[in-house]
């Protein structure tokens, strides 16, 4: 989604998060992260992982699939000792790149362009996800 009416992150606060950011692979099948604990903010540099919940009765569910580019865990950004719902596994091989929840709320609270588009964010992970759940399935693909 494309939210015209707020400006763009200045380049300040571009460069310190590559800067600040912690990189890591990971192979296919990996669980990046554990249901539970809290979730980082991060970004899927290559490869594709999966959001999923698992049920009581051990029935998974694949919330989102995503690709490069794609930006989550921003829930921890306003609770960083939120537990996450969902697990993240990966799909394939691929690399991605985290962030402490504190440093990235500090710099969205400088910047209001960047506070913008990680809200913005947020509200198209939990559109897709709504999505998913009303049609009686909670799958769908978002790539970055």
């Amino acid at each position: 989604m494309s939210h015209g009416c707020f400006r763009a992150p200045t380049r300040a606060p571009l460069s310190r998060l590559e800067r600040a950011a912690r990189t890591q692979t990971f192979g296919r099948r990996d669980i990046l992260h554990a249901r539970g604990i809290a979730l980082p903010p991060f970004v899927v540099l290559d490869g594709h992982v999966m959001d999923r919940r698992v049920a009581e009765t051990g029935q998974v569910y694949a919330a989102l699939i995503a690709g490069p580019g794609y930006l989550g865990g921003l829930r921890s950004i306003s609770d960083p000792r939120a537990e996450a719902f969902y697990e993240l596994v990966a799909l394939t091989d691929g690399s991605w790149a985290t962030w402490d929840p504190r440093f990235v709320r500090g710099l969205a609270q400088e910047d209001g362009g960047l506070a913008v588009g990680l809200l913005d964010q947020a509200s198209d992970f939990g559109a897709v996800l709504n999505c998913g759940s009303t049609n009686g399935r909670s799958r769908r693909r978002a790539s970055g």
